[in-house]
Parts: C-alpha cells; structure tokens; sequence
C-alpha cells in the first residue's frame, strides 16, 4: 500500500531517477510535472507530464507532497528557485532517500534533501535542504553538505567537511578530510581538494585549483 503520492517536478533524466527511488521506498509517483511545453500531455515512466504552472488545478496541495526533479550539473540556481516559489505557493517537498543508500542513524537528513541509491552517509554528517547526495557518493563522518549542494555519483568527501550552499562535487571528485569549502563552488569530476578554498569558484585537477574565482 503506498505511503505517499508525490508529482515529481521535472520530466528530465534526474526526474527519472528520483521517481525510481519514490517507487523503490513503496511511495507512489502520480504524476511528472514541468515547464517545457513540448513535454506536457506526454509520459514519463507509465506516468502523465503534466504542466508546472497548473499543478493547483490537479492536485491538493495536503494531499500530494513535490519532490524536486530539477538536476543539477553546473548550477544549482534553478532547482532552489523552483522549489522555493513552489513551497511559497504552499506546496511541501518530500525527502527521498533510496532504500538501497546507507544512511548512520546518527546522520541528520534536513527535510527535502534526496540521498539516492548506493550512496553512503556515515555518522554525524549533515545533508541540508534541498541537497543531492547521487548514486554511489560517500559522505564520510561529521561532514556539513550545505543546502543545495550536489554531490555528482562516486564524489567523495572525507571526514569532517563541510562544503558550502549552492556547490557541485563532481563526479568522482575527492575532497579530503578537514577541507573548508565555501558556497557556489564547483569542483570538476575527478578532482582531489586537498586545501581550503572558501571564497566560491571553479576547481579543477589533482590536486584541484582555482580556474575560475567568484566576483
């Protein structure tokens, strides 16, 4: 019997992923919902797309939760402001977290976060609102994600990190244990952070630098 019924925000590959891991913890997706016109009145996984500006008109604000299904890749810009101007209009967001992750009983997951399936959350880590923990990452103990942040699948961070709102870890990106990084920073797929960089911007390489310094 199914737990919740969640409209999924979005119809894209990310969307996609999320409803797996709905559908994987026993809730029910009811329907997808985006902005592009041209996926409206189409499917999505035996699921209906159904407009993101009408969504009101179909479903009852207490009686489906939102899961946000806006990705992330090198700009987390979009997904908070979608889900923020849908949670003014009254609408909640639930948590996702796929039964196939390890998550500590003594990790904090803040309400809206999504930790997806094969990834690890040890002992006294904290995933912050609106975060993406993705397929396979590792978040070691005592860690800060900041909200929004997107951690790509295989990124891992080491003990004691804290890692700032609004950044991207890249897909098997490797920050080390004790690291400081600040908020909107990317860090390119395959980099080893192994010194602080708290003032935003792009890091690439191994060990990664800065390429690119916020203004």
């Amino acid at each position: 019997m199914s737990m919740r019924d969640i409209v999924v925000i979005g119809a894209g590959g990310h969307a996609a992923v999320v409803a797996d891991a709905i559908r994987c913890g026993r809730d029910t997706v009811v329907a997808f919902a985006d902005a592009d016109p041209a996926k409206i009145g189409w499917s999505l996984q035996g699921a209906s797309i159904v407009d993101e500006a009408r969504i009101g008109a179909s479903f009852d604000r207490d009686t489906y939760l939102l899961a946000n299904g806006i990705g992330g890749v090198r700009d987390t810009t979009l997904r908070r402001r979608v889900q923020e101007q849908l949670e003014h209009d009254g609408w909640r967001f639930a948590t996702i977290r796929h039964p196939a992750a390890i998550v500590s009983d003594h990790a904090t997951i803040v309400d809206g976060a999504q930790v997806l399936a094969g990834c690890i959350v040890q002992a006294g880590a904290h995933i912050g609102r609106g975060a993406i923990v993705n397929t396979g990452a590792i978040v070691e103990h005592d860690c800060t994600i900041g909200e929004w942040t997107h951690l790509a699948p295989a990124a891992t961070v080491c003990g004691d990190v804290t890692i700032g709102a609004g950044s991207i870890v890249g897909a098997r990106a490797v920050v080390i244990q004790g690291i400081r990084i600040g908020a909107e920073t990317l860090i390119g797929a395959g980099a080893v952070v192994v010194r602080n960089f708290e003032g935003g911007g792009t890091l690439y390489g191994v060990p990664a630098r800065p390429i690119r310094t916020k203004a």
